[in-house]
């Protein structure tokens, strides 16, 4: 299998490899097994802390963004803009940076089969 590395990890991944590679040679079959089980395990686990740590930044991102734009709806008001229409802007902001745009009767109908 091959395995694609960035530049900063490229040299390391260069020097670990033959150590790998005579360490593993040298290695019974149940040995083999119960060391790839070890790596395995450890390659899920930094999966899983990078996803979880990729959806924290993803999150600060989409905090962040709404708090921009709950400023602006602020400016708005404080320039005296139509508070209803500054309002308007503000969900219009909001439904885009969730990518949640109104569907015409879809929470109604949602709302009288009682899932609300």
């Amino acid at each position: 299998m091959t395995h694609t590395a960035n530049n900063g990890s490229h040299a390391h991944r260069q020097r670990l490899e033959p150590k790998l590679v005579r360490l593993i040679a040298g290695l019974r079959h149940h040995q083999v097994v119960e060391a790839v089980s070890e790596l395995l395990d450890y390659i899920d686990a930094r999966t899983e802390a990078c996803d979880q740590e990729r959806h924290q930044n993803e999150s600060r991102q989409t905090v962040s963004k709404i708090l921009k734009s709950v400023a602006s709806y602020h400016l708005a008001l404080d320039r005296r803009q139509h508070g209803g229409a500054a309002c308007s802007t503000l969900a219009g902001e909001i439904e885009a940076i969730l990518s949640a745009p109104w569907v015409p009767g879809q929470e109604l109908t949602r709302y009288e089969k009682g899932s609300s």
